[in-house]
């Protein structure tokens, strides 16, 4: 027997049912691949923008604000703010 999810409208009076979704591994199991590939595309972004703030000169890292030490972690979380 298929699971059903009630809801109510505003007022109260009307409850639609609606099927609910399967709680089963296979969503997540579909689910993978686009988590798989969301990850990577985030990763090459950090790595893309890491590269072009090594290709910078210290004197232009010095002017945004970012040390040459710290190139990774701002291209991952963005420079401190004080």
């Amino acid at each position: 027997m298929a699971k059903t999810l009630e809801i109510e409208s505003r007022t109260g009076q009307a409850v639609v049912p609606l099927p609910a979704a399967p709680s089963t591994t296979f969503g997540s199991f579909i689910g993978a691949p686009a988590r798989l590939l969301r990850a990577g595309a985030r990763e090459w972004r950090f790595r893309r923008a890491a590269n072009e703030l090594r290709q910078m000169d210290d004197r232009v890292l010095r002017d945004i604000g970012i040390d040459r030490g710290e190139i990774v972690r701002a291209s991952r979380y963005g420079r401190e703010t004080y």
